[in-house]
Parts: C-alpha cells; sequence; structure tokens
C-alpha cells in the first residue's frame, strides 16, 4: 500500500515543471535562430557582385561555361550560385567553376540527387580532368526543378564547396586564375538550365 509519505514533496513536482518549461523555451529559441539562418556559414567578406542570371540550353553531351564579368577577384573571395533544373533531358549537371577558361575547379550537382567536385586542366591535374569528389549521392541536394545553392569558398589555396548551406568538400588547389563562372554539363539530350543569381564576396580592400 502507498501512503502520503510516498509521494516526492511538491518541490519536487514544481522543479519538473520549470525544467519542462524551460526545454522547451531552449528548443524554440533554437529552432527560430536556425530559421533565421544564424548558424548558416558565412560568406569570406562582404557582398561585391551581384549577377541575375538567364536560363541556359546545354547541347547534347556538351559542356557549356559562362563567365562573370568580373576581372579578377582577390585571394580569399566567396561564390553563391542559384540554380534549378528547367526541363528537356534530366540527365544533366549544373554550377560553378573557379579558377580560369583552361584551369578551373567546378563543383555542380544533378536533378536526380547527385553532386560531384572535380579539376579541370592546370599542373595539378597533368593539364586533364579528375575528380575530386565524383559523382555521387548526397541527402541534402534539392531534387527535380527544385532550386539549388552552391557555394565555393577561395582562401589563398584552400578552397571549400557547399550545397545548400551544408558542407561538401575541402581541399588544397593551386588555381592559376581568379575567375568564376557558371556550367551546365550535359550526358544525354540537350536540357535547359534556368540559372538564377550568382553572388560574390570579398573582404574589403
Amino acid at each position: 500500500m502507498f501512503n502520503a509519505s510516498d509521494n516526492p514533496p511538491g518541490w519536487v513536482w514544481r522543479g519538473l515543471g520549470w525544467s519542462a518549461v524551460l526545454l522547451l523555451l531552449t528548443a524554440v529559441l533554437v529552432i527560430s535562430l536556425v530559421s533565421a539562418g544564424v548558424f548558416d556559414p558565412k560568406p569570406v567578406g562582404r557582398l561585391s557582385y551581384q549577377q541575375s542570371l538567364a536560363a541556359e540550353t546545354v547541347p547534347a553531351q556538351a559542356t557549356l561555361i559562362e563567365w562573370a564579368p568580373v576581372a579578377h577577384l582577390p585571394d580569399a573571395f566567396t561564390a553563391r550560385l542559384t540554380a534549378a533544373y528547367q526541363r528537356g533531358n534530366a540527365n544533366v549537371g549544373y554550377g560553378l567553376v573557379v579558377g580560369g577558361e583552361k584551369d578551373y575547379l567546378a563543383a555542380a550537382v544533378s536533378p536526380f540527387g547527385y553532386v560531384a567536385v572535380w579539376r579541370q586542366g592546370g599542373k595539378q591535374a597533368g593539364g586533364l580532368h579528375y575528380y575530386s569528389l565524383p559523382w555521387q549521392t548526397w541527402p541534402h541536394i534539392r531534387p527535380a526543378d527544385q532550386t539549388n545553392e552552391i557555394q565555393v569558398d577561395v582562401q589563398d589555396s584552400r578552397v571549400t564547396v557547399r550545397v545548400n548551406r551544408e558542407l561538401l568538400w575541402q581541399g588544397e588547389v593551386a588555381l592559376s586564375g581568379r575567375q568564376v563562372g557558371w556550367l551546365g554539363q550535359s550526358f544525354d539530350e540537350a536540357a535547359v538550365v534556368q540559372f538564377q543569381e550568382l553572388r560574390l564576396y570579398a573582404p574589403p580592400k
């Protein structure tokens, strides 16, 4: 049989009640901060260039690269591209390139939820093409015609790639140029990619 002496004292119940309230308030605060982007990765420096882009047709089994009209970026900068597959054959990739026309690093996603990072040209690549991260599925890709954000941070030779604000890849890359562009790559028939916006960030001079 239980009696009154078996029940916890009132202060224990009050403490448990306040603990539950504090846990709830903490959860609400954390969710609010995450939603507000407080914990999102910060770009290198301040916004220095912004360009609205347009839909581009990527020819069948071809690579299309367009370069931003920015002559030479500093040793440290961030590039952010937003884009989405629009129509045509979905076996296509799209993303960012940094470096130069004959020597660049590319980071791209596909409508099927794949992602890749590769190097084209340059002494480090032996003048050829090699993958730093071969095409593979990744849970943070928004599939089909949803918009994806690809971000590349360059700090001297250190390169960091993020997709939809999630860390994808880091590595040392000796780029010979400091240009930024957007890329479309078709593996089958032609496709249309809706390139939306390019933003560049750099430390103040």
